[in-house]
């Protein structure tokens, strides 16, 4: 189990999530997210704040942003002219490739940055190696 981070976005506030909650994979803290914004639809809209102006940004331990769960797809994907497509999977692996890109990228950066200290250390090497001993 994983823990996940929901924070509340409106308008360009953000309430931030301290406690998170746990699930098995990022897929199902998407869909909790998915159903938590139908929880709350009612809410907003007996406080007179639009959902469609609301999202989740789900983050994980380290602080890395996984996706953002606009409350608007909650909407789309029970329109009628939306019934052959699901906005949620779709989002969902488009944050999952975005994530595996990200990871392939940190990995790239990595070696490169490993080879670099390698380098590093042997012009050390060499510049100690090229100075006169002292007697």
């Amino acid at each position: 189990m994983a823990l996940f981070y929901f924070d509340f976005c409106q308008r360009g506030e953000i309430i931030e999530d301290n406690c998170g909650l746990a699930f098995a994979d990022t897929e199902t803290a998407y869909l909790a997210a998915y159903e938590a914004a139908i929880g709350m639809w009612g809410d907003l809209l007996r406080e007179r704040k639009d959902p469609t102006r609301c999202a989740f940004r789900v983050r994980d331990v380290q602080g890395a942003v996984l996706f953002h769960f606009h409350f608007q797809e909650a909407l789309d994907s029970c329109r009628e002219n939306n019934w052959h497509c699901a906005p949620i999977t779709g989002t969902y692996r488009n944050s999952l490739q975005l994530v595996q890109q990200a990871r392939k990228l940190n990995a790239d950066f990595q070696r490169e940055l490993d080879k670099a200290h390698q380098a590093l250390e042997e012009a050390k090497r060499l510049i100690d190696a090229s100075l006169p001993r002292e007697p």
